[in-house]
């Protein structure tokens, strides 16, 4: 099913090996001529060095015979992956968030998501090792250096207790916030928003070159 993935491309090798697994040996190359779609644009596709375009994702639909609501979530898997500016993409990672509400299936992937392409939220959870660690947002927002605004920090910390990435006040030891979450990173979901984090730190890193004494 559809739902279990968050990379169309994934979803698609899948659909093409299991057609061909079960249809009597079907390949991509007959679904492709039937979906009207052209063969070597789609292994290129498969291979990363395309994107999957509005138009042969609309001519594949058919092909891949899937419920509405599984038309929808893939249409928003292409857009997402197919998007370039980080504000259109949280647009659509919340879409992608509803949909998979609605269907009653696993978050996990937005929310690794949304922890590894916001830098702050990797920031407070390492502050969240220290002894010294407070819950108060103006504090919080103090350690960062750069500019986070309180509101920021505070959806920041709810969104880190809510998903185990630290643990609250009430439920751990003093100077035991941080929790020992791994995160595992198994699609290309997950290698973009690593990339949008390594963006970030570099920019961070470039700030604070001018702005952070040399003694520190």
């Amino acid at each position: 099913m559809v739902f279990g993935y968050n990379d169309y491309r994934n979803y698609l090798r899948d659909f093409f090996l299991k057609q061909k697994e079960e249809s009597g040996g079907l390949s991509m190359r007959k679904h492709c001529e039937k979906a009207g779609v052209s063969v070597s644009l789609m292994s290129m596709v498969l291979s990363g060095e395309r994107d999957l375009s509005d138009d042969a994702l609309k001519k594949m639909m058919p092909v891949l015979k899937l419920q509405l609501d599984e038309k929808k979530y893939l249409r928003l898997l292409v857009a997402f992956d197919n998007e370039k500016n980080e504000s259109n993409k949280e647009k659509y990672l919340s879409k992608l968030e509803n949909c998979l509400l609605i269907a009653g299936k696993d978050l996990s992937a937005i929310k690794k998501y949304r922890y590894l392409s916001s830098w702050y939220c990797v920031a407070i959870r390492e502050l969240a090792g220290m002894k010294s660690f407070n819950f108060d947002p103006v504090w919080v927002q103090s350690q960062l250096r750069s500019k986070v605004g309180v509101d920021e920090v505070k959806n920041a910390l709810e969104f880190l207790i809510q998903n185990g990435y630290i643990a609250s006040a009430s439920d751990s030891p003093e100077g035991h916030r941080q929790k020992g979450k791994v995160i595992e990173l198994r699609s290309n979901v997950y290698s973009r928003s690593l990339k949008t984090f390594h963006k970030q730190m570099l920019a961070q890193a470039t700030v604070a070159i001018d702005t952070v004494p040399k003694n520190e």
